[in-house]
């Protein structure tokens, strides 16, 4: 049968406190870029959602009133209050006619 190895006298090979400083330092800097970047994924997804969710209202005061402007007009205000995070929003629309520039804010 085969030999086996004989264990080695001594102290237990031991990694220096430095090197496990620096190994805890990067692994905490890298654990802090993953929350970053996890972060920045959520704010976008969360704006992603915010946009839909104004197009969405838009689209069905569209869909609600196919004559009348005014009902599309208020949601694409209020859906820019929301998206901008703003405290008004005014829409102006401008006709043009031959006597010149009839602007006229919904």
């Amino acid at each position: 049968m085969g030999r086996r190895a004989k264990p080695k006298k001594g102290k237990p090979a031991r990694k220096s406190a430095k090197n496990d400083g620096s190994q805890v330092r990067d692994l905490e800097k890298r654990l802090a870029e993953a929350l970053q970047r996890e972060a920045a994924a959520a704010k976008r997804e969360a704006e992603a959602l915010e946009q839909q969710t104004a197009t969405s209202e838009i689209l069905r005061a569209i869909g609600g009133s196919p004559t009348d402007v005014q009902p599309v007009f208020d949601a694409i205000a209020r859906s820019g209050v929301t998206v901008c995070e703003g405290l008004g929003c005014a829409v102006f629309v401008v006709d043009v006619h031959p006597g010149g520039i009839l602007p006229r804010i919904c």
